[in-house]
């Protein structure tokens, strides 16, 4: 009798272990990864979180069959997606585990990455780049009078306590968001559609999860019906419009950031469905080029009520606020260190004039308030060319009397610029 062989999606990644390190192998040469540190950078994360709860993490949903994901964890992201940036920032993870294993405090920082992710990445970004510039005494999670901070550490004789921060602003609405289980009842309707659709929803109110679902069955009814005919319908929740298009189109479907005058014809979002043959799957899960035949398209719009974006001076307000609430967890009386804030922010370093503003009304609020402290590090985390990961930004200093040396500003400025941190494996 012969035997079943079990027949699997295309889509399935099975072991997310393997996945990884298989994608891993095949995008070294075009990455300049270190190839003999890629089983081990795997090995090394899976022991640091443990399998047990990776395990149970990944096994929480399957990213292969969500037309919009939404993973639970980055680290799910990292094994299950694995393209060139996952493959990058997991190598790069594994990297500081590997050279501050030896520091005090490591265990609780996985503890922090496992609730806040990217807090705890950051922690382990700067506390090896600390190291690097010359940097004594680390350690991790130090007792300060307020409970526990982020980083300790010693330069030139001078003891340093930082705080890492990744302050989120968005709005308590995120009706794009919520909008995912609308666009997985659309994308289905359009995929077992004979005709190739356009998809427009353009949202009047915030709109909940509920609403969604309920806006998603309506439309999927909508296209079932469809005969090819132009359409245009109301909902009560929201503006709606459906359109055969024989084409793809023009610019203005593209997403970008522009005032509320000018975003009327752009999408604040869009999904675009393509058909391709199985057997290149494997090159676009590389993020290479691909055979594809382009499919039906949803387009997305927020609610003028969600678009309406800070000032920078109400930027800088809030985030003074956030910063003055994280310094005091810098304070120890017992041996008074220098207090340090470094805070990763979104879109940062987009606009040069925008941030050198933004840094500069902060200095000043930040001094007044909190003279004695020591530096303020506003940074960026960007996928740069070369394939890797850098931290851009803005340094706030103290005053003189209260800031590090100048020579440790200008070791880690050097070192962003000129350090392969995946090079540092061994």
């Amino acid at each position: 009798m012969s035997k079943q062989v079990q027949q699997t999606s295309p889509f399935e990644i099975g072991d997310p272990w393997e996945h990884w390190l298989s994608q891993a192998r095949a995008l070294a040469a075009e990455l300049q990864l270190p190839c003999e540190f890629i089983d081990e950078a795997c090995a090394i994360v899976e022991n640091a979180f443990g399998h047990d709860w990776l395990s149970a993490l990944f096994g929480k949903q399957n990213l292969s069959h969500k037309l919009v994901p939404k993973p639970l964890h980055r680290l799910d992201t990292l094994f299950g997606v694995a393209g060139k940036s996952q493959v990058v920032e997991l190598i790069e993870l594994a990297v500081y585990l590997k050279q501050l294993a030896t520091c005090s405090g490591i265990p609780s920082v996985m503890d922090v990455i496992r609730e806040h992710y990217a807090t705890g990445f950051l922690q382990l970004a700067y506390a090896y780049r600390f190291h690097r510039a010359g940097a004594t005494a680390i350690a991790l999670e130090p007792e300060t009078d307020r409970g526990k901070s982020d980083i300790f550490f010693e330069y030139d004789s001078r003891p340093y306590i930082a705080e890492c921060y990744v302050p989120q602003f968005a709005s308590e609405a995120n009706s794009i968001d919520n909008l995912r289980t609308c666009v997985q009842l659309v994308g289905h309707a359009c995929r077992v559609s004979d005709y190739r659709l356009r998809v427009c929803i353009r949202l009047k109110d915030s709109i909940s999860v509920r609403e969604s679902k309920q806006l998603g069955r309506w439309l999927s009814h909508r296209i079932d019906e469809m005969d090819g005919d132009f359409w245009r319908g109301e909902h009560d929740v929201a503006h709606c419009e459906v359109k055969h298009i024989d084409e793809t189109d023009d610019v203005h479907d593209r997403p970008r950031r522009l005032s509320a005058k000018e975003r009327e014809g752009f999408a604040d979002a869009v999904i675009e469905m393509y058909r391709v043959p199985k057997s290149d799957i494997a090159e676009i899960r590389l993020g290479r080029e691909a055979r594809r035949e382009p499919g039906s398209r949803v387009l997305l719009w927020r609610p003028d009520e969600e678009c309406q974006k800070m000032t920078s001076e109400e930027y800088v307000e809030k985030l003074a606020a956030r910063l003055g609430d994280k310094l005091p967890q810098t304070k120890r009386s017992v041996d008074n260190p220098g207090r340090l804030v470094i805070a990763e922010l979104k879109d940062f370093v987009e606009n040069d004039e925008e941030s050198l503003v933004i840094s500069g009304q902060l200095q000043k609020l930040m001094l007044r308030s909190y003279p004695d402290v020591s530096a303020i590090f506003l940074v960026q985390r960007s996928w740069i060319r070369g394939s890797r990961y850098q931290f851009q930004g803005v340094l706030i200093g103290g005053k003189p009397e209260n800031a590090p040396p100048e020579k440790l500003f200008q070791q880690l400025d050097q070192q962003e610029r000129e350090m392969d941190v995946l090079a540092a494996w061994s």
